[in-house]
């Protein structure tokens, strides 16, 4: 990249870019909707490197990088960290495998990857890279084909959360009984309260005024 004209003549501007748009990528790639990179970011890696430059005649022009599961966000995973990103997050797990003891599934990836006994130990940094390690490794899960199967096996779950917690390389703990995810209650009809016989008694009393008009 250096023999190229711009780093020449604009160096201190060029790695000033490039540090930037790093810094974007790795602490706010959420913000940024994943990967993403500037024209000229793209144009400078090596053609022969399996990259952009050039025409790229005779290489894969759609080539990316590997998704790092603990700095960048994967496409399709949940991109907030409120309380509806947690219940979205929530559903999608009880979505692919309902016989999965997620919460159970997370505590062992949390203490296999941070070497803690829970995430109340985790400081801000490492929670938030927990929260995105899991959440990519739920988009990861929502990727597979399930072999046909509605439901992802307990393999899948494995081969998803150890790429996203390569520390990790337990059991998937299982429920005997599945869990079903109750609808919100935002989601349900609130039901008719049961009138009185004088609240009846009121409303007949009002259709008929209304009716013939005294």
């Amino acid at each position: 990249m250096l023999s190229k004209r711009n780093w020449k003549q604009w160096p201190s501007d060029m790695y000033w870019a490039r540090a930037v748009g790093r810094m974007g990528r790795r602490f706010g790639s959420d913000l940024l909707g994943g990967l993403v990179y500037t024209k000229e970011e793209l144009e400078d890696v090596d053609d022969y490197e399996g990259g952009y430059g050039g025409d790229g005649a005779g290489y894969e022009t759609t080539t990316k990088r590997e998704i790092d599961p603990g700095k960048d966000l994967m496409t399709g995973a949940v991109a907030a960290s409120t309380k509806e990103a947690v219940d979205e997050l929530n559903a999608k797990m009880h979505a692919v495998n309902n016989h999965v003891d997620w919460p159970a599934l997370i505590g062992l990836c949390v203490k296999a990857q941070f070497e803690v006994e829970n995430r109340s130990e985790l400081t801000e940094g490492l929670r938030n890279e927990w929260w995105l390690r899991l959440r990519n490794a739920v988009a990861k899960l929502e990727t597979f084909e399930f072999d046909g199967e509605t439901a992802a096996s307990p393999v899948e779950v494995k081969t998803a959360f150890v790429w996203a917690f390569p520390k990790f390389d337990g059991d998937i703990p299982m429920l005997e009984t599945p869990v079903e995810v109750k609808a919100e209650a935002d989601d349900e009809p609130a039901p008719l309260p049961t009138p009185t016989d004088e609240e009846k008694a009121r409303l007949e009393e009002e259709a008929q005024s209304a009716q013939f008009g005294d």
